[in-house]
């Protein structure tokens, strides 16, 4: 998410499921395969689906960090099925209608955000 005035941006990951989210992760910088890897696969999606049971398929947009090989064979290692869907098909990305909820939100609020930190603060709360 960004200030559409051209203002500070930050950039977020969060899983979705049927019975709720995980929590936000606010990324600094440059999302790499490895950090995708290191920071998001390892501490949040893998214990997240062991916790279920492994009963969820993981669905992830075709970003390069995504599709990277040592991603996916981090996936393929750890048990975590994967959904595979087309490039681009925004109809099985529900995480984008959430992303615009949340925008919808912001920009809706009677007292918008002035900072970075006000922005990311009202992420968490929502």
């Amino acid at each position: 998410m960004c200030d559409r005035f051209g203002g500070g941006g930050v950039m977020v990951w969060a899983g979705i499921t049927h019975c709720g989210r995980t929590d936000l992760k606010f990324i600094n910088g440059s999302l790499t395969r490895l950090r995708y890897r290191e920071e998001i696969l390892s501490p949040i999606v893998q214990p997240f689906i062991a916790m279920h049971g492994n009963r969820h398929t993981f669905e992830q947009e075709n970003d390069r960090c995504h599709a990277a090989r040592v991603c996916t064979h981090y996936l393929r290692q750890n048990n975590i099925d994967i959904l595979s869907w087309p490039a681009l098909s925004t109809d099985l990305a529900p995480i984008k209608h959430f992303w615009n909820k949340l925008d919808k939100c912001e920009r809706r609020c009677n007292q918008p955000t002035e900072s970075v930190y006000q922005l990311r603060a009202a992420l968490v709360e929502e």
